[in-house]
Order: C-alpha cells, then structure tokens, then sequence
C-alpha cells in the first residue's frame, strides 16, 4: 500500500576550516513512503570540498556511516546532491552529514529528524548546538497554533528548566541557553495534549567538542 508523508524542509549552514561554505536543503521523501528516506541538499559555494559522507542514528548517540557522495569540488554555483537511505525503518531516525575538504578537514550538518510517523500536534524535525556550546536551538514543525511545554534534566533526572512556548501552524525555533550548564548529557523533553517528545544532547568543553549534539527517543 502506497503511503504518504508530510514533507519537511529547512536550510542550515555549515562552513569547514578550509572555509568552505554549504548551504543544505534537507527533506524527508513525500510518495512511496515505504521506499526508504531521502535527503537532498544543495550548496550555494565549494572550495576544496572532496566528499559528503551520510551518517545515522536510530538512538541519536551511535552513528553509523552509510553512504558517501562525491562533491563537484570548487564551485560557484548551485549544486544539488541527493542520498536514498533504502533501509530506514518505521519510527524515528536522526541523520547527519559530514564534508570533508580534500585536506582531511571537515565539518558536521545539525542533525535531520526524519520520523515515518506523523504526529497530531508537533514533530521536532532538527536540532544545533552553536559552536561555543552555550546555546542549542530546537525547530518544531507544528500542525496547528497553541503551545509545546519544555523541561530539561541533568542525568540524574532533577529538573534544570520546566517553561512553555508559544507556536504557530508551521515552522518554529525555540532556543535554550545552556551558558551555565555544567559539562554532561541533558534530556530535553516536550509535549502538546498527550503527545511527548525527547531529545538528549551532550555539553563538552571546547577542548573535547568534536561531534555534533545527538538526539534520540525512547
């Protein structure tokens, strides 16, 4: 049985220390459901970009490589790539990707919620963490107007922040300020009515910051 899905689409950047600069288009595939997910991207500008390596996660803490696609190298223009995971499953997966320069520099994407199911009210579809790991920034893709309820706990569960916000039919950005959060994994969780969503992401020291945040769901 053919099924379809709510598209998701956002643009984010990304720049590598060789200062190449990506801007991606990242969306889960809307017909044929069944098939698999696919993310497309598109860079506006490339210099020394070598390759994208796609990585994922079912638990937003392990990732898996599984697939790479070459880039055009330098450009100044426009180019689009696309990525077919043919084994995703029912339920949530969370993808990344990763440009890697031809001097083995390289950068990570924010990570891409891609969920088979559609909710009623809300669906988290990203998550960044800003470079200093002060600030991480949660997009939500609501369904109808009304409000999302917040809380984030330590891993020893005790309560750090419990607030609400606002959202409207659509898009929505909700930033957290985690300056003065000590070093750890944090849970963050949000609910509309009876639905509950949760992410867990991970605060490290400048020193110690070589991954992207991860996010997963029980």
């Amino acid at each position: 049985m053919k099924r379809f899905a709510t598209i998701l689409s956002f643009i984010f950047f990304i720049s590598s220390l060789s200062n190449a600069e990506c801007t991606f288009k990242t969306f889960s595939i809307g017909e044929d459901f069944d098939i698999g997910n696919m993310l497309i991207w598109i860079t506006a500008e490339e210099e020394g970009n070598a390759k994208f390596l796609i990585e994922k996660s079912t638990d937003g803490v392990e990732y898996e490589e599984i697939g790479e696609v070459p880039s055009t190298g330098d450009s100044h223009e426009e180019q689009e790539y696309r990525f077919m995971d043919f084994n995703a499953r029912q339920g949530r997966t969370l993808y990344r990707i990763k440009q890697t320069d031809f001097d083995g520099e390289s950068s990570y994407s924010q990570t891409v919620i891609v969920d088979k199911e559609t909710p009623n009210n809300f669906m988290i579809v990203a998550m960044k963490m800003d470079d200093s790991h002060s600030h991480i920034r949660v997009s939500i893709d609501a369904i109808v107007e009304g409000e999302i309820k917040y809380t984030i706990a330590d891993k020893s569960g005790d309560i750090l922040i419990e607030d609400t916000h606002p959202t409207i039919n659509g898009l929505n950005d909700i930033n957290f300020d985690l300056l003065d959060f000590p070093d750890g994994v944090y849970r963050l969780w949000m609910s509309s009515g009876e639905e509950k969503e949760e992410l867990v992401f991970k605060k490290t020291t400048p020193a110690e910051q070589q991954k992207v945040p991860v996010a997963s769901k029980n």
